[in-house]
């Protein structure tokens, strides 16, 4: 026997009291046209450029990050604990605290337009390490010695294209490259 749902005045605790739910109201999909812009190419993962470039990324996070460099990017690893380290006067010097795992949850998240935004970071990071610290000081070495292994590592970057996937269908190629593909 197929069970029913009660249709009376007091729906709301019949339902409760048969121990059945009503069905939830389906929606057609939208009609609303999906515009491509070339814009939104540059971070779409269909851009290979994009791809190549946060692949890069995070293979220059990973090297910076090897085991055998713990000694530099120990202090540059999570983000400043002003209270921790007692050092209360941190963010009034520093306005724009960067840290590596900062920086590895934007890559995983794809928060970056580019290669130039995760290079930005990092420098951001390291700006920050010689505005706070002193020339001497441990910290301020180790970032002298983080900056020479990011320089080597962004020395080796390829150069990148804005090459796209090729696309079988010629209308759809031509509408995609002028940013007027609608779906």
């Amino acid at each position: 026997m197929k069970p029913t749902t009660p249709k009376s005045a007091s729906y709301a605790s019949e339902v409760l009291d048969s121990g059945f739910r009503p069905k939830r109201e389906t929606h057609p999909p939208s009609k609303e046209v999906m515009t491509f812009t070339k814009d939104a190419a540059v971070k779409n993962k269909h851009n290979i450029s994009y791809r190549e470039q946060m692949r890069f990324a995070t293979s220059v996070w990973k090297n910076l990050m090897k085991p055998k460099n713990i000694q530099t990017t120990q202090f540059f690893k999570d983000p400043v604990d002003p209270v921790a380290l007692q050092i209360p006067t941190y963010f009034d010097v520093v306005k724009h605290p960067m840290d590596m795992t900062t920086i590895k949850r934007k890559l995983d998240s794809n928060t970056y337009d580019g290669i130039e935004d995760f290079e930005a970071d990092i420098n951001q990071m390291l700006d920050n390490c010689f505005l706070f610290n002193h020339e001497g000081d441990a910290v301020y070495s180790a970032g002298v010695h983080f900056k020479s292994l990011f320089d080597y590592q962004m020395s080796q970057k390829p150069q990148f294209t804005d090459e796209m996937l090729e696309i079988e269908d010629p209308e759809i190629a031509k509408a995609a490259a002028e940013g007027t593909l609608t779906l």
